[in-house]
């Protein structure tokens, strides 16, 4: 498919015959860092919670990790595997030119652990304690017609929050405890999603595109838990276009 813009030249340059079975006018590319990377797992659970939005677009997802992590990631998220490409580096991220994160000459976890503290990852701090503190502004995660964390866990906090608040607004720790679940996936199975500590900071961009391979919007993450232009709401920018 022949396009003029550089990123998605790119991208179907990667992605090469296999991008023709996407056939939706609209095309959105999520380019994660590794699979059990924070934003990675939440981004998906917003996209695959919201069905309407799902089935209006083809969302292709471009990672970092191996076949046996995307089954592993597929499975939990419930995202489809025929639309997640998997990588073992970071050769897309750094031809879009995506922001690497903190290279200090120190341990790869330092690195991401120093980022959780925002240095250099302005934002992530507001975002984490948004997480505790709760949002009247957003959405509540845990909530009967949600599908975030469809097992007993997630039924049983769903239970929980919604005793508290009926309204579906974000409760204080209801976006923490998501996150927890998620770390706790993730630690569980850290040596399958985690493939290459090098890319514990690596961050990522969603790229749009029309009917004629135009580019008609795109945004590149520059911190954690920063994957989207409203963390308020992460996909209303992408409902808009």
């Amino acid at each position: 498919m022949a396009t003029n813009d550089k990123y998605l030249h790119k991208i179907y340059e990667l992605l090469g015959d296999e991008i023709r079975m996407f056939k939706s006018d609209r095309k959105i590319f999520i380019i994660l860092g590794l699979l059990g990377d924070f934003d990675s797992l939440e981004y998906v659970q917003h996209i695959i919670n919201d069905k309407a939005f799902f089935q209006s677009f083809d969302i292709i997802a471009l990672a970092i990790g191996t076949e046996e992590a995307k089954e592993k990631f597929c499975t939990y998220t419930g995202f489809p595997s025929r639309n997640l490409y998997v990588y073992t580096d970071n050769k897309i991220h750094k031809e879009l030119n995506l922001y690497s994160g903190l290279r200090f000459q120190v341990n790869d976890l330092v690195n991401m652990l120093l980022m959780c503290c925002g240095i250099g990852s302005s934002g992530t701090l507001k975002e984490v304690l948004r997480g505790y503190c709760g949002d009247k502004e957003s959405s509540a995660i845990f909530a009967h017609d949600n599908n975030y964390i469809n097992d007993f866990m997630g039924k049983s906090f769903t239970i929980l929050f919604r005793l508290f608040d009926r309204n579906n607004r974000l409760l204080p720790f209801e976006l923490a405890t998501l996150r927890l679940l998620n770390l706790l996936e993730v630690i569980q199975h850290w040596k399958l999603y985690m493939i290459n500590n090098r890319y514990l900071t690596q961050r990522g961009a969603t790229i749009v595109c029309n009917s004629k391979n135009e580019l008609i919007y795109s945004y590149f993450s520059h911190n954690l838990l920063g994957y989207s232009d409203n963390m308020r709401d992460p996909l209303l920018t992408l409902k808009s276009i």
